[in-house]
């Protein structure tokens, strides 16, 4: 996910996801991990996706 990049060769990187997650942190997992994807695939815009993505969230409780 953090490897993510767009059209001017910038990754999404940590701060980014650190960031996705902080405004959706009382949400259910499956709310984060899809506000997650749909952030960096809107990062990304038309960049082709050249590796993998693989995503857990796991809330404590």
């Amino acid at each position: 996910m953090t490897e993510a990049v767009n059209g001017k060769d910038e990754m999404f990187e940590t701060e980014r996801l650190k960031e996705v997650i902080q405004g959706y942190h009382s949400s259910p997992a499956d709310t984060i991990a899809d506000r997650i994807i749909q952030e960096v695939f809107s990062f990304s815009g038309d960049q082709p996706q050249f590796d993998d993505i693989t995503l857990m969230v796991v809330r404590v409780l």
